[in-house]
């Protein structure tokens, strides 16, 4: 006989029947009927389920409607954050690489390899001595700034990266691939010549511009930033757009404006030294090598760098190192060449706390001499240049780090890897000089004898 059971299972309320066998005679079942409580509750639980579902959907709906909303004000703010990212790129305030990168991918301009900056005025009621008013048929300011910013955007293509450095300018950031780079300046100038003549025939609207040398560091973009706000200076009414490259300079007149010398604090109050350097090799760029100062001015360029660097040192933190601060002060009044204005600045990049720890720096130089000692050209000025410090401030630093000096501590690994290779190896005496980085035999063996007593000859005898 078989007997038919309701299995209620408590995680589904869904009914589950199972037959289970007996050894009674086989006999037709008698009809089953569900209890009461179950024929009132099965509708409850449709009820309850429809009520989840639709408290799930509401959710929904507004997780979905939130997220749209939230999306809607990143992209209202994206404008404001790409105008934010090319004013600190023209200006010169990214402090690194990797800030630079992430504005670069941001923008989307990361396959470019080439940058530039136009610089824009605009004016209306050109040659009229009269105070500037509206152009006719504009009512206001606000009007005006749409006006040329759509005609900008109409003639040089979106996305288009610019800021507004004051009343009536524009600072546009323009990129390109490697192929387009060779005619940049010749495209730039049509579209100027063009979005010129629409805005005069239109709105009575002068355009004037200026561009800077292209560059294949957005890091450096802030140079071309300075040579076209230069360049736009050299505009008249017969030459709206003026190349940087196109100036002539004047030999009389040395080049470090305000803007330059506020850069220069800037970049040595962040530490910055890569830009320091670059913001050097601009300045040696545009006085010495074409310009060719006279001395007496190159004496007044000099200067009045030495005067920025001095308000740097004042601003120096409380913290700073007082040693090296000495060290520093002494060297402002050695005689002054370019050399020392750069190392000056360099020492002032450090003090003011170098993104790297003196202990870590210290590390690294160690390691680097102890994988170069063979250089023969292995020195203090090397050293300068390969971690971007000056030649001072390392051998201050280095000797408060290891206790010697950076010649004695070098002289200490060359020598220590002579007796090593006269004991372990069969090293020709005539050639060991050669293996640990001297390029004199005569003052291998003087060293050598120093530090041991004895000729590398008579330690292999022993």
């Amino acid at each position: 006989m078989g007997r038919t059971l309701l299995w209620g299972n408590t995680f589904r309320i869904t009914p589950v029947i199972l037959t289970i066998s007996a050894s009674r005679p086989t006999r037709r079942p008698p009809d089953w009927v569900a209890p009461s409580c179950f024929s009132s509750f099965l509708p409850c639980w449709h009820c309850l389920q429809a009520a989840v579902w639709s408290i799930i959907g509401q959710e929904l709906q507004t997780a979905v409607e939130v997220q749209k909303n939230l999306q809607e004000v990143v992209d209202s703010q994206r404008p404001i954050i790409c105008t934010s990212y090319v004013r600190q790129l023209l200006s010169g305030t990214a402090t690194s690489e990797d800030e630079v990168t992430y504005m670069e991918n941001y923008l989307g301009i990361a396959d470019s390899s080439y940058y530039n900056v136009l610089y824009i005025v605009y004016y209306n009621n050109f040659g009229d001595n009269t105070e500037i008013t509206l152009p006719g048929g504009v009512e206001s300011m606000e009007e005006l700034e749409k006006i040329i910013e759509s005609a900008l955007e109409n003639f040089f293509g979106t996305p288009l990266f610019y800021f507004s450095p004051s009343d009536r300018t524009y600072s546009v950031l323009l990129h390109c691939s490697e192929e387009e780079e060779k005619d940049l300046i010749l495209k730039i100038n049509n579209c100027i010549l063009r979005l010129h003549d629409y805005l005069l025939d239109t709105y009575d609207i002068w355009l004037f511009a200026g561009i800077g040398r292209n560059t294949d560091s957005l890091m450096n973009v802030w140079e071309c930033y300075q040579q076209a706000s230069e360049a736009v200076s050299y505009t008249t009414k017969n030459y709206i757009f003026f190349p940087y490259e196109f100036i002539k300079k004047d030999s009389n007149v040395f080049y470090y404006p305000p803007e330059i010398s506020t850069k220069l604090i800037h970049f040595i109050s962040t530490g910055n030294t890569s830009q320091v350097l670059e913001l050097f090799n601009l300045i040696h760029q545009e006085n010495i090598e074409e310009r060719t100062l006279p001395v007496n001015l190159l004496k007044y360029l000099l200067s009045d760098i030495r005067n920025t660097l001095l308000k740097a040192r004042f601003a120096l933190p409380q913290d700073a190192d007082p040693e090296a601060v000495n060290v520093l002060d002494e060297r402002f009044n050695e005689h002054l060449t370019f050399k020392l204005c750069e190392d000056l600045a360099l020492s002032l990049c450090n003090l003011f706390g170098n993104k790297e720890d003196d202990n870590t720096l210290s590390s690294t130089i160690e390691k680097y001499i102890k994988d170069n000692y063979k250089d023969p050209s292995l020195g203090l000025n090397k050293i300068s240049d390969e971690f971007q410090i000056s030649e001072s401030y390392f051998s201050h630093m280095f000797k408060e780090k290891t206790g010697v000096n950076f010649s004695t501590y070098l002289e200490n690994i060359r020598m220590a890897e002579a007796a090593r290779l006269i004991q372990e190896t069969d090293i020709s005496l005539n050639e060991l000089y050669i293996a640990v980085g001297y390029n004199n035999s005569n003052t291998f063996r003087r060293a050598f004898k120093k530090v041991y007593g004895v000729t590398p000859s008579a330690m292999r005898e022993k």
